[in-house]
């Protein structure tokens, strides 16, 4: 497969069929007229090299047309030149999308996947503009978010993360209850003591210090975590949102902030009383005691793969193909066991990266954007684990298949059509196979999979 877009003819012939071997394509009847009618050794030698000249003819076309590239099923595209696929988002999400890129990049050797972390405001802002090919965040983009990007995109949950509260209280480690209300009324400087009766009501039999005051951190870098903490306290306190502007980027009436998850954690570390949250994998790493929070059955879970798992919605209740995900939130699971500040880690990218982004993207970078995806959903799940996300249940991850099915450049097809989840390539009519030069009936038009 060239760098080039392959070519769509303005006529509208009939697709081309899928392909069988090269040398069934001529009868013994036809080979046999290609013959002159003598039979002496040099006819016979001219007679081979025209068949020789029309299978070479064939193997070329088929080669154009994309029936080997599809015929390869999982494997990646042909290396492209100095290809590098850029890909930025917040914090949160860093070290499993890099692990994912280091892995694959390892695997492939022929392609760089870069990711550079930033708030997620300015993550989103990148997709907009178009100057990265995808995001990678913990939360979905909102309504207003998904408005104003110029065309359709595709939404792709790839794992299970959460948000752990964090802590640094002498003499409690980790396991300490607390509850959106407490932690609300803490960040709204309304409870101000470890020793509150609040917290000493949810924690029976504890022994809590007398005297240290609670020192509540607050990041300022924007990223999900922030706005999944902001409305998990929301849902749990009704003067949250009026207090603080909520939201991504609250107004936090009392506290610290702190740039990043790192200084965060660093500030936990250094300041007795303090409390926080960051992501469960960097709260994981640096061995922070977590605390537990109330599940769907009237418990106390902390985030484990256990927990975090249970809080994953069934498949049928979330939106498909390239329809918006921004009401989609695993928070406060009713789910028994389910930790409540739960959430999918998600990639996003344009539908038809053609569109998208032009010349500034070939095909074939195109078509290993999509490979990358498809990697992901389908071999990701084993370096989640040990950096402390959680796999997707099977049927997410089937659904996300069907998802990438759409990825397209142009309206052609890209490594969507390996067809991985054996459902017969049902994309059709709204996408052209590779190798098929005619027009799709009616125009391209954004495809949402029904129910």
């Amino acid at each position: 497969m060239s760098d080039e877009t392959p070519a769509a003819s303005e006529s509208s012939p009939a697709p081309v069929p899928s392909p069988e071997p090269a040398d069934d394509d001529l009868t013994a009847e036809e080979l046999e007229a290609l013959l002159p009618a003598r039979t002496g050794s040099k006819e016979i030698w001219q007679a081979v090299a025209i068949i020789a000249v029309l299978v070479l003819a064939a193997i070329g076309f088929g080669w154009y047309a994309g029936w080997f590239a599809a015929a390869a099923g999982s494997g990646p595209p042909p290396c492209p030149n100095a290809l590098t696929l850029e890909g930025t988002g917040p914090t949160s999400v860093t070290p499993i999308v890099s692990a994912w890129a280091t892995t694959l990049g390892h695997t492939s050797g022929c392609y760089q996947i870069a990711f550079n972390a930033s708030a997620l405001h300015g993550g989103v802002g990148a997709l907009e503009n178009r100057t990265v090919q995808y995001l990678a965040t913990d939360v979905p983009l909102n309504a207003t978010e998904w408005k104003a990007l110029p065309a359709p995109v595709l939404t792709l949950p790839v794992a299970l993360d959460a948000v752990a509260v964090v802590y640094n209280v002498p003499g409690v480690g980790s396991g300490l209850h607390l509850d959106g209300g407490v932690l609300a009324s803490v960040y709204l400087g309304a409870v101000t003591q470890w020793n509150d009766p609040a917290i000493a009501a949810l924690n029976p039999g504890v022994s809590l210090p007398a005297g240290v005051g609670i020192h509540p951190l607050h990041q300022t870098d924007l990223g999900g975590t922030t706005r999944l903490f902001s409305e998990y306290l929301a849902g749990q306190n009704g003067s949250w949102n009026s207090a603080t502007a909520a939201g991504q980027n609250p107004v936090w009436p009392v506290g610290s902030s702190a740039s990043s998850e790192p200084a965060l954690l660093a500030s936990l570390a250094s300041q007795s009383g303090a409390v926080g949250y960051v992501s469960w994998p960097a709260a994981t790493g640096a061995a922070a005691p977590m605390a537990e929070l109330p599940d769907g059955a009237g418990g106390y879970v902390g985030p484990n793969p256990g927990s975090v798992a249970a809080a994953a919605p069934l498949n049928t209740s979330l939106p498909v193909g390239n329809a918006s995900w921004a009401g989609v939130s695993l928070l406060d699971s009713a789910a028994p066991g389910a930790y409540p500040l739960s959430t999918f880690a998600y990639l996003i990218t344009y539908a038809d990266l053609g569109e998208a982004y032009g010349p500034t993207l070939t095909y074939s970078s195109a078509d290993w954007l999509a490979y990358f995806f498809f990697w992901v959903s389908l071999h990701g799940a084993n370096t989640t684990a040990a950096l402390a996300y959680v796999p997707l249940p099977q049927p997410q991850a089937t659904s996300d298949i069907q998802i990438l099915e759409l990825l397209n450049y142009h309206g052609i097809h890209l490594t969507s059509d390996i067809d991985k989840d054996k459902d017969g390539g049902n994309y059709e009519p709204y996408l052209r196979p590779r190798g098929d030069p005619g027009p799709v009936a009616g125009g391209l038009r954004p495809y949402i999979r029904p129910t």
